[in-house]
């Protein structure tokens, strides 16, 4: 019986991968410069229309993007750079409700506030496999600029906090 199970679950990674889906196919340029978002999230919904899939992104590309959400059966193959969009676009990083251990419910009960999508974010996902050796540039400095602000202080829990 475990065998059957064994064999079953490899029929599924199988099928799983030969689903692909490559973000030049939805229109993403990878130069870089482009906004490659609506592009990006269009290949990841095929893929989770379809219970899965790989959604690649080609070697020497740099795919400039906004959140990603990453759902159950998907294998990102990322051979070239995903590079974040400029943090001050907020319509790129929707308000999320913050992960439970965040500290906060996930009906903000706890934190009594929404927090800022990260550019790829996966939530009560499975089989989730990031694979092809590529970037992924989140450009960090801006956003530790912002957990500097004034609204990231008042959040509880901060302790002996300077500037």
């Amino acid at each position: 019986m475990h065998l059957l199970w064994i064999l079953l679950g490899f029929y599924y990674v199988q099928f799983i991968s030969s689903q692909v889906y490559n973000v030049r196919d939805f229109n993403a340029t990878g130069d870089g410069k482009t906004d490659d978002t609506s592009a990006i999230r269009a290949a990841l919904a095929a893929a989770d229309n379809s219970n899965g899939g790989r959604v690649i992104f080609d070697c020497g590309l740099t795919f400039l993007t906004g959140a990603i959400n990453v759902t159950s059966n998907v294998i990102l193959d990322l051979c070239g750079t995903i590079l974040a969009s400029n943090v001050s676009d907020i319509f790129h990083y929707p308000l999320v409700p913050p992960l439970p251990w965040y500290g906060g419910g996930a009906d903000f009960s706890e934190s009594g506030s929404p927090e800022r999508q990260s550019v790829i974010r996966s939530y009560n996902a499975t089989n989730i496999t990031l694979t092809g050796g590529g970037v992924v540039d989140g450009q960090g400095y801006p956003w530790w600029a912002c957990s500097w602000s004034a609204s990231a202080l008042e959040k509880p829990p901060c302790n002996n906090i300077s500037r």
